[in-house]
């Protein structure tokens, strides 16, 4: 099972839920600077990223099967190579085992 949408000039994919999600999410995590957003509950998770294009994918299974179908959507759109992306997952896999003062003070060096 996975349920993606993602934002160009409107919302368009193959759920109501995860349409509805993005909606409700995208300016606030635009705004907030949010550029990935993983998470987890039970059998699914779900993955939002902001750059290059609002996108939301739920899917049953771990973060990484969310990731791989990110990824897969995203060559189908045209919007990255396969390089590309797997650099912003690498970041972020590393910020995330990094303690805060050394993510800020990574982000502020730009």
């Amino acid at each position: 099972m996975v349920e993606y949408a993602y934002f160009m000039e409107k919302v368009v994919g193959n759920s109501k839920v995860a349409a509805t999600y993005l909606e409700a999410v995208k300016d606030f995590a635009v705004k907030a600077g949010v550029r990935e957003l993983a998470f987890s509950t039970g059998d699914f998770s779900a993955i939002l990223l902001t750059s290059p294009i609002a996108i939301f994918v739920v899917v049953e299974g771990e973060i990484a099967d969310a990731k791989l179908h990110v990824r897969k959507i995203l060559r189908e759109l045209g919007f990255e190579k396969k390089a590309n992306l797997d650099e912003i997952f690498e970041l972020a896999e590393e910020i995330e085992e990094m303690p805060i003062e050394e993510v800020v003070r990574k982000m502020s060096k730009g």
